[in-house]
């Protein structure tokens, strides 16, 4: 089974970074500033066995790592993590309600179904984040069935963490 989901750019496209507002916004809990950015897989699942990212039945993009010069982090609205992940997903997902709770943010939604290689894809995707003034991260995960066309199904679970830190003031 050779499926190729974006689920490393799906975790990435989930956290703003790179080239940020001029000036802090209050409401934010990140301060403008420095910040590295690590993304990295953390689980890769295919049908109830741990497998190395090599032996993946997908491309798995690799762990990334970069310093954004004058950014700040910040959660997106759910409109705007909806049009992240079904860019990155090939329309494949969308979150529902973004519940916030004391720099927590958690949410919920579906994947598919989807018409992928002569099967269907379907599935849940779970995000989990947090902000603070130097620290936010964020975790995305994916259970994606896939129902080949003899009726057999395979199950796939992929979890993603993005960290930001917050390194320094704007330089410049």
């Amino acid at each position: 089974m050779a499926v190729r989901i974006g689920t490393a750019s799906l975790a990435t496209a989930l956290v703003l970074g790179g080239c940020g507002p001029g000036v802090d916004n209050p409401a934010n809990p990140p301060r403008l500033g420095r910040w590295e950015h690590q993304s990295r897989l953390v689980a890769l699942v295919a049908n109830d066995i741990w497998i190395d990212r090599k032996d993946a039945p997908f491309t798995i993009p690799p762990d990334a790592s970069s310093i954004e010069a004058c950014s700040e982090p910040t959660l997106k609205t759910r409109s705007a993590l909806n049009r992240s992940l079904m860019a990155n997903t090939e329309s494949m997902c969308s979150l529902g309600t973004l519940q916030q709770r004391g720099g927590l943010i958690t949410a919920t939604g579906t994947c598919g179904p989807t018409d992928k290689e002569g099967g269907t894809l379907t599935g849940t995707i779970e995000f989990n984040g947090q902000e603070r003034e130097t620290l936010a991260k964020a975790r995305v995960s994916v259970v994606i069935l896939y129902k080949l066309p003899s009726g057999s199904t395979e199950r796939l679970r992929a979890a993603y963490e993005n960290v930001w830190r917050r390194v320094g003031d704007c330089t410049g």
